[in-house]
């Protein structure tokens, strides 16, 4: 089966397959969510609350909802019968990669670039749950088919296997009281009651994707070092089983095929590849001349398999195994351009967006958070200024109450309980060995690769940013691509 769909937009983030209607949903860069018939070829529905990109997307199993997850640090929870947001789910601190609901309890697992997964109950709407260890954007994070354990991927070049048992005995977190203008509750120990169970090392480059073999215990995972590895586990230790090579560029997502004894996986070479799980042999590659692809997303119970490029050309080749269908869907290039991917960003993520050359719908989620983080931390003269800077942005509605709300509170105490390096009147860079700011004027050297930023005293070490180049070194006549910067 072959089916392609047309939309205004060539940026697709997420892809999830209705569990028993043929419906595939489609989130875009634009913030619109799309609801097709793949089997019609038919757009069926439309929502659009999200401010921002949204970058995960997954149906329940049993119920008539989905959850979107976006850059706009929102996780929604939607009724495609009533065409309805449910309720927002807030917490994050950075753009959230991927959402999906647990198949049994009442559970939604985000994973986000602030470097955290967190388990939310959504039908008390708490965070019930913060997994913290990842030191880099965490990717992906998906629950296990049967078992109480959780998989993540990191760009901090590792994948994680959680313990999740001592969720399914645990109370019910309060809601957040009045008092909470941001409905950000002090967090307790109790959020960090999941511990990982194994860390699995062995890449060379930052992980983009892993996820479990729906009935053995077998791990999949593949990564910007261009490979697919395999891995095995038992109740006491992980390993590596084996490498699958082949692609020639960074693997975008990898997954085992739930009716068939195989591995698919795809990547920015431009071609899926189906490899045989038990041989761990290559068996064929679909491969387009001029479109990386991005994005894969398998059906739960039948056959079918959706894939994602960069063209806006028809797909006309099968992967040539039976009932496999690739599914047309516009994607965009993560980042393209950007370095916002970087250690240094990611560890002051809302201070340093702030600097940067952000479009408004982003500024004002920067603002937002900022002023949410500095409220929260009674740093009120600091938050007083983000709420002002929010409101001359034409904020929306719900953001304009919020600022202030904030300005009339910290009008009443002007005050901040923590120094702050941080001038809002002086544009700055963050070093990227020790993520202090370094002002404009301020003295600084550069990597001469990457172009990331130091304080003097790192001249001469390695940089952390791309692992390349000497800092401060000379390299006049060296040309950089910015294809090369992912």
């Amino acid at each position: 089966m072959l089916t392609k769909f047309e939309t205004s937009s060539n940026q697709v983030r997420g892809l999830s397959f209705h569990p028993k209607r043929p419906w595939i949903l489609s989130s875009l860069h634009t913030g619109v969510i799309q609801l097709w018939d793949y089997r019609m070829a038919t757009l069926i529905d439309t929502f659009e609350e999200h401010d921002g990109p949204v970058r995960g997307v997954h149906f329940h199993i049993s119920q008539p909802l989905f959850v979107s997850g976006g850059d706009d640090y929102k996780i929604k929870v939607w009724n495609y019968k009533t065409h309805k947001c449910l309720f927002t789910l807030l917490g994050h601190l950075d753009y959230i990669r991927t959402v999906q609901f647990h198949h049994e309890c009442p559970w939604i697992v985000s994973a986000s670039d602030d470097q955290t997964i967190r388990i939310w109950n959504w039908q008390s709407r708490t965070c019930v749950s913060v997994l913290a260890g990842h030191n880099h954007y965490v990717m992906c994070a998906s629950f296990h088919p049967k078992e109480d354990l959780l998989v993540s991927a990191s760009l901090d070049q590792t994948v994680r296997v959680w313990d999740i048992a001592p969720l399914r005995n645990k109370k019910k977190t309060p809601l957040a009281d009045d008092d909470d203008i941001m409905g950000l509750t002090q967090m307790n120990s109790d959020l960090f009651d999941a511990t990982v169970k194994y860390v699995l090392e062995g890449h060379d480059r930052g992980v983009n994707w892993a996820a479990f073999h729906p009935t053995l215990p077998l791990i999949v995972s593949g990564a910007d070092d261009r490979k697919v590895k395999l891995w095995r586990t038992n109740e006491t230790k992980a390993w590596e089983v084996d490498t699958l090579r082949g692609h020639s560029s960074n693997v975008s997502s990898v997954m085992f095929h739930a009716k068939h004894d195989v591995i698919v996986s795809n990547s920015e070479d431009k071609t899926i590849r189906v490899w045989d799980a038990t041989k761990r042999t290559e068996i064929k590659t679909f491969r387009r001349e001029n479109d990386r692809f991005w994005i894969l997303a398998a059906h739960p119970e039948t056959n079918l398999l959706a894939a994602g490029h960069d063209s806006d050309e028809e797909l006309r080749e099968v992967l040539g195994i039976k009932n496999f269908a690739p599914l047309k869907s516009m994607l965009l290039d993560l980042f393209s351009g950007s370095h916002s991917y970087l250690p240094a960003f990611s560890s002051s993520p809302v201070l340093t967006s702030l600097t940067a050359n952000l479009q408004p719908p982003h500024l004002r989620l920067a603002l937002l958070s900022a002023m949410g983080v500095c409220y929260k931390a009674r740093n009120l003269a600091t938050a007083y200024n983000f709420a002002k800077r929010l409101l001359e942005t034409n904020p929306t509605e719900s953001q304009a109450k919020t600022a202030r709300q904030i300005v009339q509170a910290a009008e009443r105490n002007m005050t901040d309980a923590t120094e702050l390096n941080y001038d809002f009147r002086n544009p700055f860079v963050i070093c990227g060995s020790t993520y202090v700011p370094i002002y404009r004027g301020q003295e600084n050297v550069s990597c001469p690769y990457c172009t990331a930023r130091f304080v003097p005293s790192q001249e001469g070490n390695i940089c952390g940013i791309c692992d390349l180049a000497v800092i401060g070194a000379d390299a006049s006549g060296l040309l950089c691509s910015p294809s090369q910067v992912r």
